[in-house]
């Protein structure tokens, strides 16, 4: 797709409608090296016993592409591209990757990263139906943090 902006034809598949979203994202942020964390990498002084990260970090962090909101606002969370709202047959696995960059301070990816990845490995103990995987490439991620 050779413009910055998704086509609104509905009448285009959602694997197509996908595709072009992931170039646009990869497009527009091609100067800025744009890159999500190796889940293996990132875990691995996590499993090492280096899970005190939690020093020095804000409770309050809002994202620097985001202003502040009211996290009881219905529009707290947004899910899905147009009018899709995505939901997932009971079995499913839902990819999510982190943006390794876009923090005000370093460490705050991977901070935020393995906080995802433990809300994650709780929410998969629980057997709730759907199950969260972290991978390492965009284009395999169903969203990204």
């Amino acid at each position: 797709m050779a413009t910055n902006q998704l086509s609104r034809d509905t009448a285009q598949s959602h694997q197509t409608r996908r595709a072009a979203a992931v170039e646009i994202i990869q497009e527009q942020f091609t100067q800025a090296n744009v890159k999500v964390l190796d889940p293996q990498e990132a875990l691995k002084g996590y499993e090492a016993g280096d899970n005190n990260l939690d020093s020095d970090i804000k409770d309050d962090y809002n994202c620097v592409t985001e202003p502040p909101f009211d996290p009881r606002s219905a529009a707290s969370i947004l899910v899905g591209l147009f009018r899709e709202f995505p939901r997932w047959k009971p079995g499913s696995t839902i990819n999510f990757a982190a943006y390794a960059d876009g923090y005000t301070e370093p460490g705050d990816a991977k901070f935020a990263a393995l906080r995802l990845w433990e809300a994650a490995k709780e929410w998969n103990e629980h057997n709730l139906g759907v199950k969260f995987e972290w991978v390492g490439k965009l284009d395999e991620a169903t969203f990204v943090l």
